[in-house]
């Protein structure tokens, strides 16, 4: 792949659904994932319970499938693990668990900026998000999405991190 065609591969950082993504062959939006109503995985429904899912912006951010352009690591992509929040990609290798992302082109996608106003997100709660993001480390403007699947045909490469290299690596096997 010559270097100008990779620098237009943005990223969807996932966790432990690595097996069902790969299984489905298809990336989605949250609100059409199994995995949306379940409050054991979905931390905000947990904490705030069914009130949030009539929320505007809650909405707006549910149909949104998300993409980072840095290579590195994209903190807001954080999941939490008995209540503690992950935000480094260290925090995952103490934890034991596995990190996963998933490149597609730039071109299938919008940018942030048009992105929050296509999915209808209230201009309080892409600041909320936004705020949020860069008090973590990250820039709302490395974000790139969209509200639709993007197919299995679709993706340029499926990694996972390798602590040990502090590399991501072409994704062979699935870790549990």
């Amino acid at each position: 792949m010559s270097r100008a065609k990779k620098h237009h591969i943005v990223w969807h950082y996932t966790y432990n659904h690595i097996g069902d993504i790969l299984e489905s062959g298809v990336l989605l939006p949250p609100r059409m994932t199994l995995h949306f109503d379940d409050p054991i995985i979905n931390s905000s429904l947990f904490m705030f319970g069914e009130a949030v899912k009539k929320d505007r912006g809650f909405q707006a951010d549910s149909k949104l499938l998300l993409f980072s352009q840095r290579e590195d690591w994209e903190p807001a992509s954080y999941r939490t693990l008995n209540g503690m929040p992950l935000y480094k990609l260290e925090d995952y290798e103490t934890s034991g668990r596995s990190v996963y992302r998933v490149g597609v082109s730039r071109d299938l996608l919008h940018p942030w900026t048009r992105l929050k106003r296509l999915s209808g997100m209230t201009h309080a709660m892409a600041r909320a998000l936004e705020d949020v993001a860069r008090e973590i480390g990250s820039k709302p403007y490395d974000w790139w999405g969209t509200m639709r699947p993007i197919p299995k045909d679709k993706w340029c490469s499926v990694e996972v991190y390798n602590p040990a290299s502090k590399a991501w690596e072409p994704l062979t096997e699935v870790q549990n």
